[in-house]
């Protein structure tokens, strides 16, 4: 199922039932979860509706309060009750860490809580979130972060060092123009 919902200056956002990711990295990513698995997602979208279909429990952040209420209200179409959808803005008066809260949201749950945490939500954010995730996670569980190609991604691989990775690319549309892009999603494994 594919909805358009625009945001608040009139543009299209696309909510797909899967993933952005490319094809690859959905059948992988389908391949590695279980029924019983608690999910950490730092940015929703159509993953949190697919990934609401597969485990047990999706928490998930968002920013954007018109993302966050379009995936509200199509998690509440598809009745899906098994996710915990927080919505924790961005504070633009806090000018060294504006994403700090944002980044920080999975603090507040105890360590070794998480079998994924899957970090695909506001660029900057992404390298602290992984930081603060990593004594979240589970052992042997998975760190999964979307568009591991940029550059200010690339320190994430020493901050992990040690654990093992794979790396797998394609195509995925964007969700606000439908225009197919590059991507490459790095799946790391926590070591037990």
């Amino acid at each position: 199922m594919t909805e358009v919902i625009k945001d608040s200056r009139g543009y299209p956002v696309l909510v797909f039932d899967y993933p952005c990711l490319p094809l690859s990295c959905t059948q992988y990513f389908d391949h590695i979860l279980r029924e019983d698995f608690e999910v950490f997602e730092q940015g929703s979208g159509g993953s949190t509706i697919w990934l609401a279909q597969r485990v047990k429990k999706v928490i998930s952040v968002e920013h954007s309060p018109e993302w966050h209420e379009a995936i509200s209200q199509a998690l509440a179409q598809r009745g899906l009750h098994n996710v915990e959808l927080l919505f924790i803005p961005l504070k633009p008066q806090n000018w060294l860490n504006p994403w700090e809260d944002y980044a920080g949201a999975i603090l507040k749950y105890r360590n070794a809580t998480f079998d994924v945490i899957f970090i695909d939500g506001w660029d900057p954010a992404r390298l602290p979130a992984v930081a603060y995730g990593v004594n979240k996670l589970k052992p042997s569980g998975y760190m999964i972060v979307d568009d591991t190609t940029w550059p200010m991604l690339q320190s994430i691989f020493s901050l992990l060092d040690g654990w093992d990775y794979v790396h797998l690319d394609g195509q995925t549309l964007s969700r606000t123009d439908g225009m197919n892009t590059n991507s490459r999603t790095t799946f790391f494994r926590k070591r037990s």
